[in-house]
């Protein structure tokens, strides 16, 4: 199993749906019970930029994807 260091937590629907089209893997999601969750992912030193590319501004994403990844997300933020 991995070690805590190696996962990134976030209750950020947004962010957590860009980590995952961007190839992040989804460890797992724990749902609170309100349609909020804590979405667990593989980190790695990409994150970061990833974070920094997308406050600049220049990131890139295919709409549909992040669509569809907010869709799959949401709906196990539910349980």
């Amino acid at each position: 199993m991995k070690d805590d260091r190696d996962k990134y937590s976030t209750h950020d629907l947004w962010f957590a749906a860009l980590l995952k089209i961007k190839g992040f893997p989804l460890l797992g999601v724990q749902p609170n019970g309100n349609g909020r969750a804590l979405f667990e992912f593989e980190d790695s030193p990409e994150r970061k930029q990833l974070l920094i590319d997308l406050v600049n501004k220049k990131l890139l994403i295919e709409p549909l994807s992040f669509v569809d990844a907010m869709k799959s997300l949401k709906a196990l933020s539910y349980g």
